[in-house]
């Protein structure tokens, strides 16, 4: 896959996610090929989502490629790679200082499913905080 920048493939993610529940089969074989990248996946999500207005495709391209490469890294450290232990546990704290600088419930979903496809815990941080925001936003709806 050629180098481009984080943002642009999340929208391009997000724009082939609008016809069908996931982006082409290619694309989604190459997305696990971007752990090295985690940090800046989950820093990219966390900001779109505290964008004045956040593009809906943008968001879910991150949350999936966030998904995809989580599932990557836990299969990894669960085969003894230290490193992509260290990423998780690193994307465990963006998500607990974004849950306490308050991130908006879209997001707080996004980041959740992410979680959710690998099979990890995203933390104590998140569950309460996504409890929080959808009862308010119920009340607010």
């Amino acid at each position: 896959m050629r180098e481009i920048p984080i943002r642009k493939l999340a929208l391009v993610v997000g724009n082939e996610m609008a016809g069908g529940p996931a982006p082409s089969p290619f694309l989604a074989s190459e997305l696990p090929q971007l752990t090295g990248s985690y940090v800046s996946i989950m820093e990219g999500l966390l900001a779109e989502g505290g964008r004045a207005r956040p593009q809906r495709a943008t968001r879910a391209g991150f949350g999936y490629i966030a998904g995809a490469v989580l599932l990557t890294l836990r299969q990894r450290a669960s085969e003894g790679d230290a490193a992509s232990g260290r990423a998780i546990e690193a994307s465990i704290r963006l998500v607990r200082l974004a849950v306490a600088h308050g991130m908006d419930p879209l997001t707080l979903l996004t980041v959740s499913r992410a979680f959710a496809t690998a099979q990890l815990d995203p933390g104590p941080a998140l569950h309460p905080a996504l409890a929080t925001a959808l009862t308010k936003s119920l009340r607010l709806g």
